[in-house]
Order: structure tokens, then C-alpha cells, then sequence
């Protein structure tokens, strides 16, 4: 029963905590929309503040536990492989059944939100007053049901998962699907991989200079910038660096850059693109909601130190993924991976 397998338990309790924890934070926001008015200073008032200060340590702490359960969740995968037959590794088990990929998705979905409210959250210590206590309730709001949501995609997905079938693993799906259509893989390649390669450029150059001038909007496009170029790194991670790991054209899993025999370098490469993206839109995110006084005097420092970290995310990101592609070149000068 996959129930009692270790990592499936870690996750269902990491998703089951953040849930519980979202949903007070939900509960006091609820709160916090309907009676809360900035600059009273009536007992009920600072009770209610009070209320929202622990809140915002628990919702802290739950968001926290949603990013380690998109971690937990990649494990699971990768260590579940070695008990279903023929999975060889984490894509066999997530793609055994329906659940597998939505949860997934879903999974870094709410995870990435849960990351840019930890940003906002480190914001709003910076700021005197309560500007930002109305979108920080409209967050947790938003996220309890989110979480919940994960959690139930995950329970369908790795409780019924059949540890007694043979699965498919990429070598029989992706690898096939890639030998039967290598024309068409060529054109989506190199698309994906230079849209990479120029988005990345175009998004370190606008974190620096956001970080310069640290306006609002400004920061913003930089924050739209980091968006945008998620899913075309991942693409390219996936068609590109893939297979230069493994150094065989057909090879597209990115569950394998998971794997030891890759030098785990999925692990840096797929976090390095996931705080790129967090820090990106935790400054976007910020500009948005920064529209009172306190709020706007504390954003230029936070922008400036996010757009930092963007920039070097994505050169982090840019230097991972050339790496085995460099290293290809040099042990096969002139020589093509996909000729």
C-alpha cells in the first residue's frame, strides 16, 4: 500500500500542515477584510492586528512547508521508481497514473505562490505601518483553498499508484515519441533553446536595471520578464540539456537529471529557474501592492536586493544548463548531438 511508503507519508503530512496553517491564515484575513479599518487604535482594533502578527509566523511557516512539499514530491517520485517495475524513474511514477502530472503542476503552482507571499511577508516587516495588511489577507484567502486543492491531487495521485504493474518509463514513451518525430523535435529545439538563451539575457538586463532605478513599474516588467521565461527554460532544459546529459539525442526526461548518473543536476538547475522566478515576482508582486506611504518608502530597498537575486538566479540557471552542452563540445569538437 503506498500510503505507508515514507516519502508518500511525508508529503500527504507536509501538504495536510500547510492546509491547516493556510486555512487560519484564511480565517483571520477573512477577519482582517471585514473589520479591520487602518488607523484605528480601538482595543477590538489592535486585537485583531495582534491576531494577524501570529498569523503571518503561521502562514510563514506554512508556506515554507508547501516549497518542501514540492520538493517531497519529486522524491517521492524518484524513490518510488525503484518499487514499480520498469519505471526506471520518477517520470515512470508520475506518469502511472491520471493524478501524476496535474499534481504536479499543480503542486508548483501554488508552491510558486506560496513563495511570493513569503517575499511579500519580508516586505511588510520593513513597512511602519499596515499598507499591506489587506493583500496579505487576500493571499491567504486565496491560498487555503489552493493548498487544499493540492493536497487532494496528491492524495489521488500517489494513493493509487500500483506497485504491482509494469510502468512506462521516458525510455519507452519520450525516447520513442522523439526517434518517430525527429524532424519535428529539431525546429521546437532550437526555438525553445535560443528563446532561452536571449530571455535569460533580457531578464538579467532588466534586474539590473530595475535594481538601478527601483520603480514600480519597472520592476514590475522585470518581475512579467522572469514569468514569461519560466515555461520556455523548462522546454529548453528538457530538449536541450537533457539529452546533453545523458549525451543521446533522444533522451527528453527531466526526472533523470534527478538521478545520480546525471550528477543530480536537476536539483540546482530546476531551483535555480524556481527562485529566479520567485524573487522576480515577489518584486513584481510587491510593486503592485505597494500603493500606501510606508509601503512605497520600503519598496525601492527590497526591489533593489530582489533584482540582485534575479540576476543571479538566472546567470546561475544559464551556467548550469550550458554546462553539459560546453562539455559535449569539447569532448566532440565539430560534432552535433543531433546529427
Amino acid at each position: 500500500m503506498t500510503l505507508l511508503e515514507p516519502w508518500v507519508m511525508m508529503r500527504l503530512m507536509a501538504g495536510l500542515v500547510a492546509t491547516l496553517l493556510f486555512a487560519y491564515g484564511a480565517f483571520v484575513g477573512a477577519r482582517i477584510l471585514k473589520y479591520a479599518h487602518l488607523g484605528a487604535a480601538t482595543e477590538g482594533q489592535l486585537s485583531l492586528e495582534r491576531q494577524f502578527e501570529l498569523a503571518a509566523t503561521l502562514v510563514r511557516f506554512a508556506a515554507m512547508v508547501q516549497l518542501l512539499s514540492l520538493l517531497l514530491s519529486v522524491l517521492a517520485a524518484d524513490r518510488l521508481s525503484g518499487s514499480i517495475r520498469g519505471a526506471m524513474c520518477g517520470y515512470g511514477v508520475v506518469a502511472q497514473n491520471r493524478w501524476g502530472w496535474v499534481s504536479i503542476g499543480v503542486t508548483l503552482v501554488v508552491s510558486l505562490v506560496s513563495a511570493i507571499l513569503l517575499q511579500l511577508l519580508l516586505l511588510d516587516r520593513n513597512v511602519r505601518g499596515l499598507d499591506l495588511l489587506r493583500p496579505l489577507a487576500f493571499f491567504c484567502i486565496a491560498l487555503a483553498p489552493a493548498a487544499a486543492f493540492d493536497l487532494g491531487l496528491a492524495l489521488g495521485w500517489l494513493t493509487r499508484l500500483d506497485l504491482t504493474v509494469v510502468a512506462s518509463c521516458c525510455s519507452t514513451t519520450l525516447d520513442a515519441a522523439r526517434r518517430e518525430g525527429n524532424e519535428y523535435w529539431q525546429g521546437p529545439r532550437l526555438l525553445a533553446t535560443w528563446s532561452a538563451v536571449v530571455g535569460v539575457a533580457l531578464a538579467i538586463v532588466a534586474a539590473l536595471l530595475a535594481r538601478r532605478r527601483p520603480g514600480r513599474a519597472l520592476v514590475g516588467v522585470a518581475g512579467a520578464v522572469s514569468l514569461a521565461l519560466v515555461p520556455v527554460a523548462i522546454v529548453a532544459v528538457v530538449l536541450e540539456v537533457a539529452p546533453h546529459v545523458y549525451e543521446v539525442p533522444q533522451h527528453l526526461c527531466p526526472f533523470c537529471l534527478f538521478k545520480e548518473d546525471a550528477y543530480f543536476i536537476g536539483y540546482p538547475l530546476f531551483a535555480a529557474i524556481f527562485l529566479a522566478a520567485t524573487w522576480g515576482l515577489g518584486a513584481g508582486a510587491a510593486a503592485f501592492v505597494s500603493t500606501g506611504e510606508h509601503a512605497r518608502n520600503a519598496f525601492p530597498a527590497f526591489a533593489r536586493s530582489r533584482m540582485v537575486r534575479q540576476a543571479v538566479a538566472w546567470t546561475v540557471a544559464l551556467a548550469l544548463g550550458a554546462g553539459p552542452v560546453a562539455l559535449h563540445a569539447v569532448h566532440s569538437p565539430g560534432a552535433s548531438l543531433f546529427r
